[in-house]
């Protein structure tokens, strides 16, 4: 995901319109090298010209349940996103939603206390949530997805067909597909 940012770090659009959201956080103190919102501020956002009012991110260091309601009422002014931007974990996790693991179909944000993946406390937008959109581009990249795009291809249940708005694109990288 880290050079889709770097090339919309330089893309030219009109960017007072954007508004900017996150899907999923880990549970770490802000500004912690491995939350989500430092690595996109890094790369992208910091030196954007979006304005900071239109850059929706969850505040996990509010704590799990403050932050969850916090970002929920964020989401209640959302009708419908434009685009929804995805990549897939090794497991064929989206977000922090994955395979295996239930979550309540009736919210907007979720909150996973048995990460598979450190750290194992996060804040997630919900597949409902995410399936809230026009468009959803799903990004594969990597050899350790290959595993997980093999799945795909029997048509396993996976959290990353679960979201699919009205229009999907799915993008890999050679290095995903295993020859």
């Amino acid at each position: 995901m880290c050079s889709v940012y770097i090339r919309l770090s330089k893309a030219d659009s009109n960017w007072d319109k954007w508004h900017i959201y996150i899907g999923d956080e880990r549970f770490l103190p802000a500004g912690h090298k491995d939350r989500n919102d430092q690595t996109i501020n890094e790369i992208w956002l910091d030196n954007s010209p979006i304005h900071k009012k239109n850059i929706h991110f969850i505040k996990a260091e509010l704590g799990l349940l403050k932050a969850k309601l916090e970002y929920e009422k964020i989401l209640k002014k959302i009708d419908k996103f434009d685009v929804v931007l995805l990549s897939m974990g090794e497991d064929g996790h989206i977000a922090s939603l994955f395979p295996n693991h239930l979550y309540s179909e009736e919210q907007m944000v979720v909150v996973e206390r048995n990460s598979p993946k450190p750290p194992k406390e996060r804040i997630s937008m919900s597949y409902q949530q995410l399936n809230k959109t026009h468009y959803v581009f799903k990004l594969i990249v990597g050899e350790s997805k290959q595993k997980a795009v093999i799945l795909l291809g029997q048509n396993v249940n996976l959290p990353i067909t679960r979201v699919n708005g009205e229009c999907e694109k799915l993008f890999f990288c050679k290095n995903a597909i295993n020859n």
